[in-house]
């Protein structure tokens, strides 16, 4: 069960993909995303404005522009609840993904189903003063399955997350 669970999870690599560069054991706690290996976030102060951030979350084909982890993405239909899409990691089986929730231009949550489980991605934006925003993504495991997948994956997952956050805000800040 736990050698199916890993296949599965090495699909997903969205937003919160395994660092390439460095070894597990060099990654310090400063250089994580904040939580636990089960539920984690980053949030990165930006000048970009929220259109920039919206039109980069919603084009999900362009995903693999700020996630390096990720060969394609795919959504069948507009981007909306209920919406279903595909991820193609570059290293690993593809998996499916479903949005889940909605609050169109401000924060979305889209979940890939795992056995016993579920992974679940959530994006939103705040204002954090004059002409900033505040874009944070967040990541929880679900479930039995979301249990042991953290263990495995998670420490991999938060260590990636910080440059996937940069890269994402440094094209909506090209955007101006």
């Amino acid at each position: 069960m736990a050698a199916v669970l890993l296949v599965l999870a090495s699909a997903l690599l969205v937003g919160c993909a395994a660092s390439r560069s460095a070894p597990e054991a060099a990654a310090s706690e400063a250089d994580l995303a904040v939580g636990t290996n089960r539920a984690f976030a980053h949030t990165v102060t930006t000048t970009a404005a929220p259109e920039a951030v919206w039109a980069l979350w919603t084009d999900v084909a362009g995903w693999p522009a700020w996630d390096v982890a990720l060969d394609s993405a795919a959504l069948d239909g507009p981007f909306a609840v209920g919406a279903r899409g595909r991820l193609v990691p570059a290293s690993g089986p593809a998996s499916a993904f479903e949005i889940e929730a909605v609050d169109v231009g401000r924060s979305y949550t889209f979940a890939t189903r795992l056995p016993l489980g579920a992974l679940r991605v959530r994006r939103s934006w705040e204002n954090a003063g004059p002409g900033q925003i505040a874009v944070t993504h967040a990541v929880s495991f679900h479930g039995l399955g979301g249990r042991m997948l953290a263990g495995r994956l998670g420490p991999q997952f938060r260590r990636a997350l910080p440059g996937v956050m940069e890269r994402l805000v440094a094209l909506a800040e090209a955007e101006r």
